[in-house]
Order: structure tokens, then C-alpha cells, then sequence
């Protein structure tokens, strides 16, 4: 029998336990078969719990990749090539396509 999830908390009382929340996307090509099917892309996720979130991105084709996403992994191993390293800086990364509260 199919319940179907309106809260992403584990233990809601009107879901079946632990089942989470469905991620659904508008823009095709960003899940699943179709993303696959375009060669994947990249998907980075941040997990903060000093401001209660989870966000993730994912982004296809890899043009989309914003600039500092692209800095970020191409100086992660500064010590190879001598260059500054670049932090990532997710509130410069657009709209999250996914947002998860944490804590109380």
C-alpha cells in the first residue's frame, strides 16, 4: 500500500517509517536514466550543522558547473601545482536542488 510522503522526517507518524522524501525534478535530464544518459554531471552536497541544513546540487551538462565549483576541485591538490586553493563557496552555487532541514 502506498503512503505518500508530505514530510521528510523519519519517524512522521503518517508515513511509512524511515521512507524520506522523493526528489523530483522539472528540468529534464538532472535524475535518473536521462542523466546517465547524458554522459552524468557533477552533484555536490553540504551538510551544515552549525546552520541546521543539508543542500544539494547537481549539475548536467558539466558547462553548468558554476566557476568556483570548477576552481575548487581543479586546486583541491594544491600542493602538485602550486596554486592557491580555492574554498568552496556554496552560496554562490544558485538554488539548491535540495534542502533539508536538521536539528530542532
Amino acid at each position: 500500500i502506498p503512503r505518500k510522503s508530505t514530510d521528510c522526517f523519519v519517524y512522521d507518524k503518517h508515513q511509512w517509517l524511515n521512507q524520506g522524501c522523493v526528489a523530483v525534478d522539472k528540468t529534464k535530464g538532472r535524475i535518473g536514466v536521462p542523466f546517465n544518459g547524458q554522459g552524468g554531471g557533477v552533484y555536490a552536497l553540504e551538510w551544515d550543522p552549525d546552520n541546521r541544513h543539508v543542500r544539494s546540487w547537481v549539475w548536467t551538462p558539466h558547462e553548468g558547473v558554476p566557476q568556483n565549483v570548477r576552481d575548487a576541485i581543479r586546486t583541491s591538490s594544491t600542493l602538485l601545482r602550486g596554486e592557491k586553493k580555492v574554498v568552496p563557496n556554496p552560496d554562490t552555487w544558485g538554488l539548491p536542488f535540495g534542502y533539508f532541514s536538521i536539528g530542532r
